[in-house]
């Protein structure tokens, strides 16, 4: 299930790695290497609780977590939040569970990535949209790939409806 997300084909038949590495970017095809190989590791190794069900996509086991106390903004080690790892993998239930509980949108894991910034990465436009209406900033800089924007991203990418839409906004997007 972990790699799943990398390889998803999107409508011209590219996926995120292709995309990525046709850009000429290497350090975004690098970063999601390594993500994946990170999500390899997780699988057999720990995983805090409310990463492992935003892993899973359980928005249920989420919300009962939070009613526990458990912290949404803690990070593995990879200094990511649940919402950094459900966004990556597209888990949208566990996604809106956890920026119900009112985290905020913009944290940035090790690398200055946000949750917007692995929207655009892998492409999720739904989640992207999610995200701007709760606050996500499109132009926030990461600091592994010299400074990239979700926006600058998104063109890098050829991800252009996703660009549009960052730079316009949900609202105006869709009005």
């Amino acid at each position: 299930m972990s790699d799943e997300w990398l390889y998803t084909v999107d409508d011209f038949g590219e996926t995120p790695l292709t995309r990525a590495s046709k850009s000429g970017r290497m350090e975004l095809t690098n970063i999601l290497l390594m993500q994946e190989i990170e999500d390899h590791l997780r699988q057999i190794g720990y995983m805090p609780r409310m990463h492992r069900a935003a892993y899973w996509n359980y928005g249920d086991a989420i919300e009962d977590l939070l009613e526990e106390g458990a912290d949404p903004t803690e990070v593995n080690e990879a200094g990511e939040t649940a919402l950094h790892l459900a966004v990556r993998l597209g888990n949208e239930e566990a996604a809106v569970a956890l920026m119900k509980s009112g985290m905020d949108v913009n944290t940035p894991n090790a690398f200055g990535m946000t949750a917007l910034h692995w929207a655009v990465l892998s492409d999720r436009e739904g989640l992207a949209q999610i995200l701007l209406a709760s606050g996500a900033d499109a132009h926030a800089r990461e600091w592994i790939c010299g400074g990239l924007t979700p926006l600058g991203m998104a063109r890098t990418m050829g991800y252009y409806e996703l660009a549009e839409l960052l730079k316009h906004g949900v609202e105006a997007w869709y009005a």
